[in-house]
């Protein structure tokens, strides 16, 4: 057969605000400062403004004591406190003076040190006047983070004191992520305060928002997750419901276990998951009495894999103890597979070993958790262990596992590692990792074939010949 013939088939709007657009609180004085602030004499830009050329005198001699506490916290060393420092000294002084506040926020060179300081001015701004603290983030910080946690943090204190009016500013103002997280904050702290209207609020609307019912059972949840839970149960959506019950789940799991546990009898196997993640970290031995209690099936199945992950993390030894007492072969199975895919991020060889001291029926999805997590950590090491392997089906495991990690930053590498495979093995994986290379480079994958095409063994040749001839995906 010859060769087969080669073929290549925001801008970001920053809106100019005057002092009547803060509500009147701000003359145009202090905006005129903020956005040509100088710190020692020397222009500094704020994000989305222009620095001005003109010197000024040092901060620090217009903002008397308060600059003295800032030149203070910036050149501590105490850098674990700092922005929580900064924060504080921000609220602490827009509450008497806004316009000081923003001309010492402009004065700060450093662009992460100025995030925070602003962070507490547009706080204490909120406490005061939460609609012209929201119109001032949203107009005077360019979209990104700054602009999003100001804006989180307004609507968060606006939704504790007019829920309503929050959620329908952010709902008239805001996009995007920017809007679903400034929205999530009006809920939450809504349903922290009253969750009763929270809940009616939502019912009426009719949402069926994920986010926003995630934001109001988990505040809720955290209060009383027993009323949270009886609320879920009355939704009408399904989908709703199922969120609901994982939201609050996980808040009852994280305050009483047991207790939450009992709350569902027989969960579906997402909320098992949930419990069993929660339980698991905090009394493993508990949470898995738990699930040999559970009905046979998936949610039994998908409990111990979870449980098997996260006890495995803190102490392999004791969860690989539990799942030899499995007598349940389909949840044994499912936690020899966790514990070897987490065992194999941390220690890969010891890993494989307790594989072989495995039945049979319990080794092969065993090793591929392993190898999978060890290609994903330690990709040169399992390269190198391959390496020195002779020919064998846990070969071929390993060698998949870390093809399926390497076809996308060395596909070459990988069309190799299917070459080493049994001659069966080699073409399935050989003809789907080239397809996989067709569509992010098809050129060099064509030079490959080409290259190798003389070498490769018939079963290869015709499937990758069969690929080759595809249209290119």
């Amino acid at each position: 057969m010859n060769p087969p013939t080669r073929h290549r088939s925001n801008a970001l709007l920053m809106a100019a605000a005057s002092a009547g657009a803060i509500a009147g609180s701000l003359g145009t004085l202090a905006i005129q400062h903020w956005q040509n602030p100088t710190i020692s004499g020397t222009a500094v830009s704020v994000p989305g403004t222009q620095a001005s050329p003109v010197r000024k005198p040092a901060l620090t001699a217009r903002t008397g004591d308060h600059g003295v506490k800032l030149a203070q916290i910036i050149n501590a060393d105490d850098l674990e406190h700092k922005s929580v420092d900064l924060q504080r000294l921000g609220s602490e002084v827009a509450s008497t003076d806004q316009a000081l506040a923003l001309r010492m926020a402009g004065g700060i060179a450093s662009q992460a040190d100025r995030s925070d300081f602003l962070r507490g001015v547009v706080a204490a701004m909120a406490d005061r006047d939460p609609l012209a603290a929201a119109q001032f983030a949203l107009q005077q910080f360019s979209p990104g983070a700054l602009q999003a946690d100001a804006l989180r943090i307004t609507l968060g204190k606006w939704g504790a004191a007019n829920p309503r009016d929050a959620y329908a500013w952010a709902n008239s103002n805001l996009s995007g992520p920017v809007k679903d997280e400034a929205i999530n904050a009006v809920v939450s702290h809504w349903a922290a305060n009253a969750p009763d209207q929270a809940a009616k609020w939502f019912t009426e609307t009719g949402s069926t928002s994920q986010p926003l019912l995630t934001a109001l059972v988990g505040s809720w949840a955290a209060k009383s997750p027993a009323d949270a839970a009886r609320w879920v149960e009355t939704l009408p959506d399904a989908v709703n419901r199922d969120t609901g019950r994982v939201v609050a789940a996980r808040e009852w799991a994280a305050q009483n276990p047991s207790e939450a546990a009992a709350a569902y009898p027989n969960p579906p196997p997402e909320l098992a998951a949930v419990l069993a993640d929660i339980w698991g970290s905090s009394n493993p031995a508990d949470a898995a009495h738990w699930v040999n209690q559970l009905p046979s099936g998936p949610s039994r199945e998908e409990a111990a894999a979870t449980l098997a992950t996260v006890w495995a993390a803190s102490d392999i030894n004791a969860a690989a103890a539990w799942s030899a007492n499995l007598p349940d072969p389909s949840v044994r199975a499912a936690a020899v597979e966790h514990i070897a895919a987490t065992w194999g991020a941390i220690d890969p060889d010891n890993a494989i070993a307790w594989l072989g001291t495995q039945p049979d029926n319990l080794r092969d999805r065993g090793y591929l958790g392993a190898y999978n997590s060890w290609a994903g950590t330690d990709p040169d090491g399992l390269a190198d262990w391959i390496s020195q392997l002779p020919p064998s089906p846990q070969a071929d495991t390993a060698r998949r596992s870390l093809g399926e990690v390497t076809i996308e930053s060395d596909p070459a590498a990988a069309m190799d590692l299917a070459l080493g495979m049994n001659p069966t093995s080699q073409a399935d994986t050989a003809g789907r990792w080239f397809r996989a290379w067709r569509r992010s480079d098809d050129a060099a994958a064509q030079d490959w074939l080409q290259q190798n095409w003389n070498t490769l063994p018939d079963a290869t040749r015709a499937r990758l010949g069969t690929e080759q001839s595809r249209s290119q995906p």
